[in-house]
């Protein structure tokens, strides 16, 4: 009888420990918010700075003005692009590997890269550089790099303006806009490039694109038909969907596809000129500014249930850094100094 008994105790105690564990299993470790963008030093330069959690960190030293337009994430390698000044006053393309920098131009003509995409071992930028035409003077030319190797975009022989990369799988996509008599909206798949319809008005320009299983979604904005308004834009497959109304001037800048749901981010002005920061979902507009100050939403990032967006808001002389986490906003400067973010990502 105290043998069954030692047993049971035995059992049930193991039973309790079991239980116990359960009940205190360690919870996931919180997501790293990072942003990306410029604030300005006690010498009203701006520097290139990324924000992780909230903390900022500086890219350059200040002693030249220098911005991240951009940045990827890839395990516990952090990517940041953009541009810095040289001493001669010539913007550099630049990408910031975990705060180490590599130049990719030569410093001879302005460059700037507007989005950086890191796919295995391979690390994708886009943007252009400027090249004295004597039929057109300034050309831009659309250049993807790959590894830091440069490659011209095909199709825009009076220049062009690369605003975003994506890969997916083997396939390489960027979005952007193509010179001419008047902007075409471009969309190059592994360098192949393909108009995308203009619609009513003369001129559209993408911003963003987002590739999910066969589907590709380009975000930005074109003029209206009286070229009074600019409009708020996608295209799913080529198709168009505009998001607003062409009764105010509004612009998207940023796209994301979590499951079924298609999140932009951008801005609309409201009836007293500001423009109002808002997220789209699925077509939905809601305001992250209530309208009193110039604001807009550059760039959107879901991360489970989250959504997150970051962007400036503007005094009308200076600029505050945003994140915004389902609606709410943190100021990320203080706005004593000039600041602006253009890409949040979180992991």
């Amino acid at each position: 009888m105290k043998n069954l008994y030692i047993g049971f105790a035995l059992v049930m105690g193991l039973f309790f420990a079991s239980c116990r564990k359960d009940t205190h299993r360690p919870s996931l470790p919180a997501p790293i918010v990072y942003v990306a963008g410029y604030e300005q030093n006690s010498s009203n330069i701006p520097v290139a700075t990324i924000w992780e959690n909230g903390v900022a960190t500086r890219l350059t030293d200040g002693t030249h003005p220098s911005n991240a337009n951009t940045m990827f994430v890839d395990g516990t390698d952090v990517y940041a692009a953009g541009w810095e000044s040289n001493g001669s006053g010539i913007s550099v393309a630049t990408l910031w590997k975990n705060g180490v920098a590599t130049n990719l131009t030569d410093g001879t003509a302005n460059a700037f890269v507007g989005s950086v995409y890191v796919s295995g071992t391979d690390v994708y930028a886009v943007g252009y550089y400027e090249q004295q035409v004597p039929s057109i003077g300034i050309k831009f030319v659309a250049t993807l790099w790959k590894n830091g190797v440069a490659t011209a975009l095909s199709g825009a022989p009076g220049g062009a303006d690369p605003s975003s990369v994506f890969v997916s799988g083997s396939n390489v996509y960027v979005a952007g806009s193509v010179y001419g008599t008047n902007s075409a909206p471009t969309l190059w798949t592994n360098g192949t490039p393909a108009s995308l319809p203009v619609g009513a008005g003369y001129f559209a320009y993408p911003e963003s694109v987002f590739v999910n299983g066969s589907d590709v979604y380009v975000v930005g904005y074109a003029n209206d038909a009286s070229n009074t308004f600019l409009i708020a834009r996608t295209w799913k497959n080529g198709v168009i969907t505009d998001l607003t109304d062409n009764t105010q001037i509004a612009d998207a800048h940023s796209v994301y596809v979590s499951g079924s749901d298609v999140y932009v981010g951008g801005n609309e002005e409201n009836s007293s000129g500001f423009g109002v920061a808002k997220i789209w979902k699925n077509g939905v507009a809601t305001d992250l500014s209530d309208g009193t100050k110039y604001c807009n939403a550059f760039s959107v990032y879901v991360n489970g249930s989250d959504v997150y967006a970051a962007g400036i808001e503007n005094n009308g002389t200076l600029g505050t850094a945003i994140l915004w986490k389902n609606g709410v906003a943190t100021n990320l400067t203080d706005g004593t100094h000039d600041a602006g973010v253009y890409t949040v990502v979180v992991k």
